[in-house]
C-alpha cells in the first residue's frame, strides 16, 4: 500500500512538473504582440471599427491564467468627430489554472486604467454605440445545445477586486444639449462573490451643463445581489458631495447622505431606512450667507 501511494504521489508530482514545463516553453516561445495586426482585423470584422494597440501584450498560464495589455484605442463613427470611441491605458484579469478543474473560478483583482468611454448622440437621435449593439440585438440567442444544457454548473466563482483608476466618461447629448462628465473616476470593490457583501468605494469629479455645476462626489457602501430575487441590497451607503455653479442655489453645496437601501428591481420598488442627509449651503445671496 506505501509503495501504491509513492508511485501515485511521483505520477501526479511528474504530470504537475511537465505542465509546468510546458506553460513555461509556451510562454518563452509564443509572443502574443506578433498577433496585433490579426486581433485588430478581427475587431474590424466584427465590429467595422479600428482598433489600434498601442502597448504591450502579456500572457501567464501557472499558476494564474492571465492576459494583461498595455494602451488600445478604438475609433469614433465620422459624423462623430476625431475623439476615440474608447481607448485604455492597461488592463489585466487573471483567472486561477488549477481550481479551473474542479469547476471553481478564482479571479484575482480586476484592474483597468486609464478609461475613457466616449458617449455621443447625435442631432437626429443617432447613438454613437448603436452599430456595436445594432447586431446582438438583431440576432435571436442561439438555442443551447444538449451538450451545454448538460454542463454541470459552476462550483465556486469569485472575483478578488475590482479596480478602476483615472477613468473619463463623457455623455454628450447633442439632441438634446445635454453634456456630462465623470473625470478622475475611480472605482474600487473588495473581494466579490454571490454569497457576501462586495465593499464598494466609488470617487469622481462630475461636470454638468444642466445644471451648469461641477462636482465632487464620494459613495461608499456595502452591496449585495440576489439574482434569484433580483433585489439589490446596499447597507451602510454614505454618500458625501460637494458642488458649486450657477445652476446651484448657493455658491457651494455640501450634501451628506447616509443610509440603508433596498432595490426590488423587477417590482420597480425602493425602500430607504435609516435615512440621514445634512445640507449645507454658501453664498452671498442666503440669509446670513450660509
Amino acid at each position: 500500500m506505501k509503495r501504491f501511494f509513492k508511485v501515485t504521489a511521483w505520477i501526479i508530482g511528474a504530470v504537475a512538473t511537465l505542465l509546468i514545463a510546458a506553460a513555461v516553453y509556451i510562454l518563452l516561445i509564443f509572443d502574443p504582440n506578433k498577433y496585433k495586426a490579426e486581433i485588430a482585423a478581427a475587431v474590424h470584422d466584427a465590429t467595422g471599427r479600428e482598433l489600434a494597440i498601442q502597448g504591450t501584450l502579456k500572457l501567464s498560464l501557472f499558476p494564474w491564467l492571465g492576459v494583461e495589455t498595455g494602451a488600445m484605442t478604438l475609433n469614433n463613427l465620422p459624423e462623430f468627430g476625431p475623439q476615440p470611441f474608447a481607448k485604455i491605458e492597461g488592463a489585466a484579469i487573471k483567472v486561477k489554472l488549477l481550481p479551473l478543474f474542479k469547476k471553481d473560478v478564482e479571479v484575482d483583482t480586476v484592474t483597468l486604467n486609464g478609461l475613457y468611454l466616449n458617449l455621443q448622440r447625435s442631432a437626429a437621435g443617432r447613438g454613437n454605440w448603436e452599430d456595436l449593439t445594432a447586431k446582438s440585438e438583431k440576432e435571436p440567442a442561439p438555442a443551447p445545445s444538449a451538450a451545454s444544457a448538460a454542463a454541470p454548473a459552476l462550483a465556486t466563482f469569485a472575483i478578488g477586486g475590482v479596480r478602476i483608476e483615472n477613468a473619463t466618461i463623457i455623455w454628450d447629448d447633442r439632441q438634446s444639449k445635454a453634456r456630462y462628465e465623470l473625470n478622475h473616476f475611480a472605482l474600487h470593490t473588495g473581494p466579490v462573490s454571490a454569497k457576501a457583501p462586495v465593499a464598494l468605494n466609488l470617487d469622481t469629479e462630475v461636470k454638468s451643463s444642466a445644471p451648469a455645476l461641477t462636482a465632487h462626489l464620494n459613495l461608499t457602501t456595502q452591496a449585495q445581489y440576489d439574482f434569484d430575487t433580483q433585489q439589490l441590497q446596499l447597507k451602510g451607503l454614505k454618500l458625501a458631495a460637494e458642488a458649486h455653479g450657477p445652476g446651484l442655489p448657493a455658491d457651494v453645496t455640501k450634501l451628506t447622505v447616509t443610509t440603508d437601501a433596498e432595490i426590488k428591481l423587477a417590482e420597480s420598488q425602493y425602500r430607504l431606512s435609516k435615512l440621514k442627509l445634512i445640507a449645507a449651503l454658501r453664498g452671498d445671496k442666503l440669509p446670513g450667507k450660509q
